[in-house]
């Protein structure tokens, strides 16, 4: 298929409803001189990938050493359909030609041994570039922190991960989920994964907000440095909201299935 001149400007974006990146980066995207978006990308490694800040069911629990690392961005040239695939020739997939790459074709980036002496590789479909390595995560400036230190925020997205308004809502998805938990409506909320452990720690105003390598940013949204969502630093009164929201999510969850 030949490529649309109009198209291979584009920029493709994959990403769950629950990921975004920030406005900046998305500003920048589209004005920037960025190397992977230039013309003659032979789409081995095309991927952008934000570095993402977590809010883990409220914006007052934030995840203060996490980083996600979607949502994806991709040029519209390395992208299957808009990008020229008489030069970036298909390699084997599955399932007929429509599911995920056979090994040998691209399975990472350094798996083309049955495609010898390829210098453009094929092109990428919404599932290759969610679930493929291939690219590189972007980071944002390093700012100071009141210690007088320098640390690096490092964040290019967001994710508001967990924001359910029931706790059965909290509880199924981890029931029906890629990582299940069969005993999902029967184990405490906070036992079901370290996430909701850290944000059931939060609710809790607890003394020990840290669960495994990850720990929650005292003192909550107030003292956050760098980048945050924009409806959050203009809406502080959702903060409170969603945060009070919660609490009752979980006291609800107690009476409900017991601590």
């Amino acid at each position: 298929m030949e490529e649309r001149e109009h198209d291979r400007h584009d920029i493709g974006i994959v990403c769950d409803l629950d990921e975004f990146f920030t406005r900046d980066f998305l500003l920048a995207a589209q004005s920037c001189d960025i190397p992977q978006f230039r013309p003659g990308n032979d789409c081995r490694k095309p991927k952008l990938l934000a570095s993402t800040r977590v809010f883990e069911s409220s914006p007052n629990c934030v995840v203060d050493n996490r980083r996600w690392f979607h949502p994806d961005m991709l040029s519209g040239q390395c992208i299957d359909k808009i990008g020229n695939a008489e030069i970036h020739k298909p390699g084997r997939r599955k399932w007929n030609g429509l599911g995920a790459r056979v090994e040998g074709y691209g399975t990472t980036p350094d798996d083309y041994s049955k495609m010898p002496d390829t210098k453009m590789y094929p092109l990428w479909k919404p599932d290759d570039f969610r679930m493929l390595v291939g690219g590189q995560s972007l980071k944002g400036p390093y700012l100071k922190s009141s210690n007088g230190t320098w640390k690096d925020h490092g964040v290019t997205g967001f994710h508001l991960h967990n924001y359910f308004y029931t706790s059965h809502a909290i509880r199924y998805k981890y029931l029906t989920y890629g990582h299940r938990r069969p005993d999902a409506f029967r184990t405490p909320l906070g036992q079901l994964s370290q996430d909701l452990e850290l944000a059931v720690k939060c609710a809790q105003e607890s003394g020990s907000p840290q669960v495994g390598l990850y720990w929650l940013l005292k003192g909550g949204f107030d003292t956050l440095q760098g980048p945050a969502p924009i409806a959050y630093k203009s809406l502080p009164e959702y903060i409170k909201a969603r945060h009070e929201e919660f609490k009752q999510i979980l006291l609800e969850d107690e009476r409900k299935y017991g601590k």
